[in-house]
């Protein structure tokens, strides 16, 4: 990694100070900003057309400027520099409504389940073959051999790898309000299974230091009190305590197995007032502002949200907020968003191009650098690469902004161990994440038995696997 462009140790530091106050991320871009060295010139100059890459809402800034510099290093020319597309509501199916009728993409944003039907489809290519040349600075096995063996695992359909990281994150991990738990006398002293977990809200709930210890992530989401009850279960028993480990991926979770268990902690905690009653109609924006008002010990998030709690101007607990390392059990699934190739036409020279661009977004830049990676870490907290953890404008950024400059490594090390959910590949699963969604909460209403919504989501994913089975 090259060192900063011509900056005192003194100035960085100051710099530092500045971001850990609040100051605006075009501070940061300025600092990291285009590498003194010319980057080599490739064989030819720029595509026959302008590259283009479709995103969504999330900082277009950060996209654009990154994209510039891909542009500054590949030569590209003034009148085909690539051109970045944002689109308009639900991401997923803006994307999918483009790439169906034939729009001339290069790059887009994909889910993993997104991937495993597009791929199917024949919108999107593998890229296992992606070799270097003059345009193409790596091969793609280099990349591989760098990966989170869950991100491989999610970004391979039919033992094709599709895509390469947007971002990385654990959904699920345990955060912690340190503020707390120091009035409690347990800081430093955390649960590492999900078992222990609802034993510890237990002591702290005794302790009466706060009305609800517990603020976890069954709130009113595709991706909220689903993925919750799906992470505590695999977490603990695997993928295989809720699927079958092949396509279609027919469920083996049932009333009398560990599924059954984890919603009866569900329930022993709502009983037990541990946990606030609101959090069933919330939406993820009122989920996350509870949570930095500092009245819990425990909240059960992305580690990615470690960035948004220790905020100052977003958060009551700003340096007060950390996470639980994974020790004894991995925590939490892979939420990841991927950097996929579009199948189209092209000629040689225009795919070489689109793959550079895939490299340089999803990888290295010409230099060798994590040069997007390393940006998204600065900006968001957003992660891809390991290697990233270790770089050293990265760990003084984040050990200014952070707890402790070691929730990088307890980060780091979640990421190592976060699990993939294998019933994702299957093209019926997010209906049943919307079944899932609708009965969950049943349990806390009243209105339904766990040994009976356990029965119905069985139910409902036999069924829509069979389907899929059959429609094959």
């Amino acid at each position: 990694m090259s060192s900063p462009p011509s900056q005192s140790r003194r100035n960085f530091l100051k710099f530092l100070g500045a971001f850990a106050g609040g100051v605006a991320v075009g501070a940061i871009a300025s600092y990291f900003g285009i590498s003194p060295t010319p980057a080599p010139a490739p064989a030819v100059t720029g595509p026959s057309a302008s590259l283009v890459f479709a995103i969504g809402g999330f900082r277009p800034d950060v996209v654009k400027e990154n994209v510039a510099e891909f542009d500054r290093q590949w030569l590209i020319p003034s009148d085909k520099r690539t051109r970045v597309e944002q689109l308009s509501g639900d991401l997923t199916v803006a994307t999918q409504s483009r790439l169906a009728a034939g729009y001339p993409l290069d790059i887009v944003y994909a889910y993993p389940y997104a991937t495993v039907t597009w791929s199917k489809a024949g919108w999107i290519t593998p890229i296992d073959d992606i070799k270097a040349t003059d345009i193409v600075p790596y091969n793609i096995s280099d990349a591989v051999k760098e990966m989170y063996p869950a991100v491989k695992e999610a970004y391979t359909v039919e033992n094709k790898l599709y895509g390469l990281p947007y971002y990385i994150s654990a959904y699920g991990c345990i955060l912690t309000n340190e503020e707390l738990l120091d009035k409690a006398g347990m800081s430093g002293d955390y649960p590492y299974t999900w078992k222990d977990m609802y034993d510890y809200v237990e002591r702290l709930a005794a302790k009466k230091i706060t009305e609800h210890p517990l603020l976890p992530s069954w709130y009113n989401e595709p991706f909220g009190i689903p993925w919750a009850f799906v992470l505590e279960v695999i977490n603990q028993g695997g993928n295989e305590a809720m699927w079958e480990d092949k396509w279609p991926y027919h469920p083996t979770f049932d009333v009398g197995t560990l599924a059954e268990e984890v919603l009866k902690d569900w329930k022993r905690a709502w009983d037990n007032n541990w946990v606030p009653r609101g959090v069933l109609t919330m939406k993820q924006t009122d989920y996350l502002g509870e949570f930095a008002t500092g009245k819990y010990f425990y909240n059960v998030n992305a580690e990615y949200y470690l960035g948004y709690f220790n905020d100052p101007s977003r958060s009551r607990i700003a340096k007060k907020a950390s996470i639980v390392p994974a020790k004894q059990q991995p925590w939490g699934l892979l939420d990841s968003c991927i950097y996929a190739l579009v199948k189209r036409n092209r000629s040689e020279t225009d795919l070489e191009y689109a793959q550079a661009l895939l490299e340089f977004l999803g990888y290295r830049d010409r230099y060798g650098n994590y040069y997007v990676g390393k940006r998204w870490m600065l900006f968001e907290f957003l992660k891809t690469w390991p290697a990233i953890f270790q770089d050293p404008e990265v760990r003084l950024v984040w050990s200014v902004r952070l707890y402790r400059e070691d929730d990088l490594d307890a980060v780091n090390g979640i990421l190592e161990k976060v699990m993939f959910p294998t019933a994702w590949k299957a093209a019926w699963y997010t209906k049943w994440n919307t079944i899932a969604q609708t009965e969950l909460p049943l349990i806390f209403t009243g209105e339904k038995t766990i040994k009976e919504v356990i029965t119905t989501l069985r139910n409902e994913a036999e069924r829509l696997a069979e389907e899929e089975e059959k429609a094959a």
